[in-house]
C-alpha cells in the first residue's frame, strides 16, 4: 500500500518600487530540519507546511502529492480580480497599503517526481492585481489546483471567483463581489456594497456594528442554507426570502399581514438594505 507523501516548498517575492528583489528558499520536511533558521524563516515555514498539510489524504490514497506555497508583495489594485478552479479565496482587510498574495499549488500525480514537475510549470500572474494560475493541462490521474490566502488594505474593492472551492472575505469595505459553485461563502464584518452568492452551497454572513455602512448587501444561495449572525442592537432594511426552506429570526421583528416564505421589514430603526435569498435551503438570522 503507498503512503500519501506531500512535499511543502516555500517561494518569497517582495516587489518594491521600481526594483524587484527575489529570495527563493527551497524546502521539504527533511531539509527544514537539517539546518537551523532564523526565527521569521522558521515562522513561514511552519505556516506553509500547516497549509499544505489541510489538504492531505490519508494513506489509501493511491496517488503521490506535492504541495507548494509561494508569497509576492504586490501594489494594492484599483479592484482585486482572483479567479480560482478547485481551490479556495480568502481575502482579509487591515491596516496596510499593499496587497500580500500567498499562494498554496497543489499537485498530484502517480509519483512524487511527476507531481513535483507539475508544480514547477504551474505560474502565478498578480498584473495589475489580476491574479490567475496557468499551468500544464492534465489528464487521467494528474492534476493540480491553487488556493489563495491574501491580505489587503481594509478599502479594498475586489471580484473573486472559485469553483469547487470556498470563498471567504474578512474586514473590508468596497465594492466586493464574490461567486463560487460547489463551495461555501463567509462574509466576515463587511461594508459598502457587497453581492456574494454560491450555488450548491452554504452561505454564512456575519454583521458587526449597530448598522450596515455603505450601499446595502446582497447575499444567495442555491441548494444551501443561509445563515446570519447580527448584533442585538442592529438597525437595517431587511428582505428575506427562502423557496423551498423555513426563515427563523431570532430576535424581534414588527410584521403586518401574513408571515410567509417572504419577510420585507425594518429592523431597529432602519437603515441600508440587506437582501438575503435562498432556494432549497434555510435562512437562519441570529443574534451574534
Amino acid at each position: 500500500m503507498k503512503t500519501t507523501r506531500i512535499l511543502c516548498l516555500s517561494v518569497l517575492a517582495l516587489t518594491a518600487a521600481g526594483s524587484v528583489v527575489r529570495a527563493e528558499k527551497t524546502f521539504n520536511n527533511e531539509q527544514s530540519r537539517s539546518r537551523p533558521a532564523a526565527p521569521r524563516e522558521a515562522a513561514q515555514t511552519a505556516q506553509s507546511d500547516d497549509w499544505c498539510r489541510e489538504d492531505r489524504r490519508d494513506d489509501n490514497d493511491r496517488y503521490e502529492r506535492a504541495c507548494d506555497v509561494r508569497t509576492v508583495t504586490i501594489a494594492a489594485p484599483a479592484t482585486l480580480d482572483v479567479e480560482t478552479s478547485n481551490g479556495s479565496i480568502a481575502v482579509t482587510g487591515g491596516s496596510r497599503r499593499d496587497v500580500i498574495v500567498q499562494s498554496r499549488v497543489m499537485a498530484q500525480a502517480e509519483t512524487e517526481t511527476e507531481a513535483k514537475q507539475l508544480i514547477a510549470d504551474v505560474k502565478i500572474t498578480t498584473d495589475r492585481g489580476t491574479i490567475r494560475a496557468e499551468g500544464p493541462r492534465t489528464f487521467g490521474r494528474k492534476s493540480w489546483w491553487v488556493s489563495y490566502r491574501i491580505e489587503t488594505p481594509e478599502h479594498q474593492n475586489v471580484n473573486l471567483g472559485s469553483s469547487n472551492g470556498s470563498v471567504t472575505l474578512t474586514g473590508l469595505n468596497g465594492v466586493l463581489r464574490a461567486d463560487t459553485s460547489n463551495g461555501s461563502v463567509h462574509a466576515n464584518d463587511l461594508s459598502g456594497d457587497v453581492k456574494v452568492t454560491t450555488s450548491n452551497g452554504s452561505l454564512q454572513v456575519s454583521l458587526s456594528g449597530s448598522t450596515w455602512v455603505g450601499a446595502g448587501l446582497e447575499a444567495s444561495t442555491s441548494n444551501g442554507s443561509l445563515r446570519v449572525d447580527m448584533p442585538r442592537e442592529y438597525s437595517a432594511h431587511l428582505i428575506a426570502r427562502t423557496a423551498n426552506g423555513g426563515i427563523n429570526i431570532d430576535r424581534p421583528v414588527t410584521m403586518q399581514g401574513r408571515i410567509g416564505r417572504e419577510i420585507d421589514t425594518n429592523i431597529g430603526r432602519g437603515g441600508p438594505t440587506l437582501r438575503f435569498h435562498t432556494n432549497n435551503g434555510s435562512l437562519n438570522i441570529r443574534e451574534r
